[in-house]
């Protein structure tokens, strides 16, 4: 038997009780017979909400490295999406992402999460909604800034790739894009604590294939770093991008490699964003401070709407507005740690990565800065 919790969200003015049912064996009548699995969500609108007066239609896609992606109908009414959805190929990590549209099929709210999917069995989705603004666009979401709880459960919030490389590079996120490390040794991490984080020895790889679901038009890059000695070239902390592509990708860098556009041994954090209409054209910000070669530092950068914002040691560095448009992909993509596919290698420690599809607050970078610190 499986147990089930209702978990309640505000967000703006609306209000959303997320019922997600399950149960044991699903009965004859469910089931496919096939080993595929069920799931069951129902979502609830609070009575003085606007949700009845622009949700009219509902979509769920179901999608996973391992399967062939999916969408249901879902059903809505005045106060709320429900619906079932059979015939899910079991596995782990299947991503559930949920669009409401309003009578002009523009998404109004939206929602993701992963699941296991047991064969035959009816299991429990747990989804957090957002109200959609602006022009429509799934990137175009707006979230609303969340109060950092007491426990930082906040933190998990749009949460979409996290390596705390607990002796292995496994994505912690639930969203599945387990990494391979080839070259990159486990090591101390800032605590000392063994098999807690990666050496990279400037030939180092570490990649993993990613979905669209990370192609973010607002975003947060977070990492704890130790630099041994320069690396090559720009060295890539972590970064998202079409293999082949060199400058094709967003991410944050170290300068401390060796690049005729980059201030040699500067030490500086940089934020890279690729064009896709142009190979060799890209766009290098740089932080104001520096981060040296002796210690551990956490180094951030978040964007959203045109304002970037360097973080260094859970402090704000620089806050700037850039023009150009993040760089956007609609295929399969690498998320790469420590490395590209070029030349482009960072030498020395990396732990705690983590890339999130808003960008954070002041206050909550401060608080994944002084986790455990």
């Amino acid at each position: 038997m499986h147990r089930c919790k209702a978990a309640v969200m505000s967000v703006g003015t609306v209000l959303f009780t997320l019922l997600m049912f399950c149960q044991g064996p699903v009965q004859s009548s469910l089931d496919t017979g096939t080993g595929q699995g069920v799931a069951m969500m129902k979502m609830l609108a609070a009575s003085n909400s606007s949700f009845h007066l622009i949700a009219r239609s509902a979509t769920v896609t179901i999608s996973a490295p391992d399967m062939t992606q999916m969408s249901k109908a879902l059903t809505v009414t005045d106060t709320s999406v429900e619906g079932l959805v059979t015939g899910i190929p079991a596995g782990p990590n299947r991503l559930f992402t949920v669009s409401v549209f309003d009578s002009a099929q523009v998404v109004c709210y939206r929602g993701s999460a992963t699941a296991a999917i047991v064969p035959d069995d009816t299991v429990m989705v747990t989804l957090n909604l957002y109200r959609v603004g602006g022009a429509a666009e799934i990137n175009g979401t707006i979230y609303e800034q969340p109060e950092i709880d007491s426990d930082n459960s906040s933190l998990l919030l749009g949460l979409m790739a996290y390596y705390p490389f607990n002796g292995n590079a496994a994505d912690e996120s639930g969203h599945g894009f387990d990494i391979t490390a080839n070259g990159a040794q486990l090591t101390t991490d800032r605590f000392g604590n063994p098999n807690k984080a990666y050496y990279f020895n400037g030939n180092a790889t570490m990649a993993t294939p990613v979905t669209p679901v990370l192609s973010l038009s607002k975003f947060t890059l977070c990492v704890w770093m130790k630099s041994s000695v320069p690396g090559s070239y720009l060295p890539r902390l972590v970064a998202v991008g079409i293999p082949g592509q060199a400058q094709n990708y967003y991410g944050l860098l170290y300068s401390n490699g060796v690049y005729a556009h980059a201030p040699a041994l500067s030490r500086q954090i940089i934020f890279m964003n690729g064009d896709p209409q142009d190979y060799f054209s890209y766009e290098l910000q740089y932080s104001h401070g520096a981060i040296d070669t002796l210690t551990w530092h956490h180094a951030a950068v978040s964007y959203d709407s045109g304002r970037l914002r360097f973080y260094i040691d859970g402090a704000l560095d620089k806050d700037t507005v850039i023009s150009t448009v993040i760089y956007q992909f609609s295929t399969t993509a690498d998320l790469t740690i420590g490395c590209s596919d070029g030349p482009d290698r960072f030498v020395g420690k990396l732990d705690d990565v983590r890339i999130y599809n808003r960008a954070l607050s002041d206050q909550e970078i401060k608080s994944i800065y002084s986790l455990l610190n």
